[in-house]
């Protein structure tokens, strides 16, 4: 049996996160005080959170029905100082995950808006842990996605906590701060309205695959940067690398990686239709 990664199934997150933070005719504040954290608790333990020992497995099982119940099994221990850091590092992802795979867009913003919250408390708890502020950044960043209203003002939040996260923990989700970063300055409006730069965003995908080459999600951030700069065939080079790493990580049974294998596949069609 493969070990349990609790961080696996970020790495995608963070590519659609980044597509988020675009430009808004509105704007709405990115951030609000979330609830007691004994109210976060209530609300799981309320839909059957169950067993917080089972919610690895829950998690691990990656389909929308296992990861809610892993999300409910990790809040309701938030309040339990015995677990408290892991409860709330467990719950966010889940809520990202779900936030980045339901099909209900009531349902998106509203787990893009638990998973801030939970993350807020997070660095509260622990404000050394940089996990949570990498997981806030993701949750800003769906948040965005699914309302638009609140994009402008998340984007500066976004690029801070992610430019924190690459100075104390580069390496954390597979090198994710860099290739998050490398996303958001491709996606998100240029000067003056956002921080988009093309150029910025290959140095963190290149920095990304520099990091750590063998996770797909870094290839394909570089395949879009240079996608972006009009270099075709270094886009195609680094896209068949993520398709043939994912192609290795679904023999190995990793939970995410036909996930992967379909974004890079579908990367590639499209290049070959420029």
């Amino acid at each position: 049996m493969r070990p349990i990664d609790r961080r696996s199934g970020l790495g995608t997150i963070g590519l659609l996160a980044a597509a988020g933070v675009i430009a808004s005719s509105g704007c709405v504040s990115a951030l609000r005080e979330p609830p007691p954290l004994e109210e976060i608790a209530a609300d799981a333990r309320a839909a059957g959170a169950g067993r917080f020992a089972e919610a690895d497995q829950s998690w691990n099982r990656r389909t929308l029905e296992s990861v809610h119940l892993a999300a409910n099994r990790y809040q309701a221990a938030v309040t339990d100082e015995s677990v408290q850091l892991e409860a709330l590092l467990g719950a966010t992802r889940c809520r990202l995950w779900i936030a980045d795979h339901s099909e209900d867009p009531e349902e998106r913003l509203s787990q893009a808006v638990e998973a801030i919250n939970l993350a807020q408390w997070c660095g509260r708890v622990a404000p050394e842990e940089v996990e949570c502020d990498y997981l806030l950044a993701l949750g800003l960043g769906l948040q965005g996605r699914e309302r638009r209203s609140t994009a402008i003002d998340a984007l500066p939040k976004v690029v801070s906590l992610l430019q924190s996260a690459i100075e104390l923990a580069p390496r954390m989700d597979n090198a994710g701060p860099h290739r998050v970063l490398a996303l958001v300055y491709m996606r998100a409006p240029g000067w003056p309205t956002g921080p988009g730069d093309i150029d910025l965003g290959y140095e963190q995908a290149r920095l990304a695959v520099q990091l750590d080459a063998g996770h797909p999600p870094n290839q394909m951030a570089l395949g879009e940067a240079h996608r972006e700069l009009d270099e075709i065939d270094k886009s195609h080079a680094a896209y068949a690398e993520a398709e043939r790493l994912a192609i290795e990580r679904v023999e190995q049974n990793v939970p995410d990686a036909q996930e992967w294998l379909d974004r890079a596949r579908r990367a590639l069609e499209r290049l070959e239709q420029r």
